[in-house]
């Protein structure tokens, strides 16, 4: 916020810069505990190697396949998500031919009885 701002402007104008500045520092904050999160995940999948009376041939556990916190929807790639809208469609077409057989079921019952009048 300028100086002109902050005296000669309207007076609401800081509140919203403070608002944004809270936003800023909650974010920040966020970011800098996610690196904190990775670095202990880091520390503790090498772990088993920087043990003192570790064994020969220990090695660390593996890196991770993915991040910690982007959804998985996120990281699917397009021949997952074409899989995933092929199994959608042919779960759709399972359900109307589930529907269709009982419908045709119940109008030959009823065809059925008319007859049998």
């Amino acid at each position: 916020m300028s100086y002109e701002q902050f005296w000669e402007g309207d007076p609401t104008i800081a509140k919203h810069y403070l608002k944004a500045y809270k936003i800023e520092e909650e974010r920040t904050d966020w970011i800098l505990w996610k690196l904190g999160v990775y670095g202990y995940e880091a520390l503790c999948d090498v772990s088993p190697v920087l043990h003192a009376f570790a064994k020969k041939g220990t090695k660390p556990l593996p890196f991770a396949e993915k991040p910690l916190f982007i959804k998985d929807s996120l990281m699917e790639t397009a021949k997952e998500k074409e899989e995933k809208e092929k199994k959608e469609i042919e779960n759709e077409r399972l359900k109307a031919e589930i529907k269709f057989n009982a419908w045709a079921k119940a109008i030959g019952k009823k065809f059925n009885k008319e007859e049998t009048k």
